[in-house]
């Protein structure tokens, strides 16, 4: 019998949500935002070594399950690294999650 040999993936993931508190003594609570999200992968991005002028972020060809306009692609040159936004509405209604 011969092994086949499968190849692994490693995958992040993650969920931001909620209020963020402001830096500055003049600055109110807001919910979280997608450039709350751009700023920590890109601050990931560049602690593991990655030259942060190098990544580029593209609105082309996402996956069905992010809303139009609020999400993008994260590339390293023609190599997508990950995706980051918003669901699609159609997701959040039918599972009932409610977006802030």
């Amino acid at each position: 019998m011969e092994r086949v040999k499968k190849e692994q993936i490693s995958c992040t993931a993650g969920i931001r949500s909620g209020q963020v508190l402001g830096r500055h003594w003049s600055s109110d609570k807001r919910e979280v935002d997608i450039y709350d999200v751009k700023k920590d992968i890109f601050n990931i991005l560049e602690s593991l070594g990655l030259n942060i002028e190098s990544i580029s972020l593209s609105t082309d060809k996402l996956p069905k399950w992010y809303h139009p306009g609020r999400a993008a692609s994260i590339n390293l040159g023609k190599m997508i690294l990950g995706y980051f936004g918003e669901l699609h509405p159609k997701y959040t209604e039918h599972y009932s999650l409610e977006i802030c």
